[in-house]
């Protein structure tokens, strides 16, 4: 649904704009902490920890991919 904002002002613009950061921010912390619970605690050694920080780094690229 199309949202006419030709008659916003500068400062309402701004508000949605801020809120809008705000909503993203929030949704991408809750999606990084479900990653990081999900992802656990590996105890079998260095590159299983580095694996399960390679795959939190390709999810965090794949959840703004998704966002733009």
């Amino acid at each position: 649904m199309p949202i006419d904002l030709s008659k916003a002002t500068r400062e309402e613009l701004l508000a949605i704009h801020n809120e809008v950061l705000k909503h993203v921010a929030e949704q991408t912390k809750a999606d990084l902490s479900a990653d990081l619970r999900a992802a656990g605690h590996d105890s079998h050694g260095s590159n299983h920890s580095n694996n399960k920080i390679t795959d939190i780094q390709e999810r965090i690229s794949e959840i703004f991919r998704k966002q733009r």
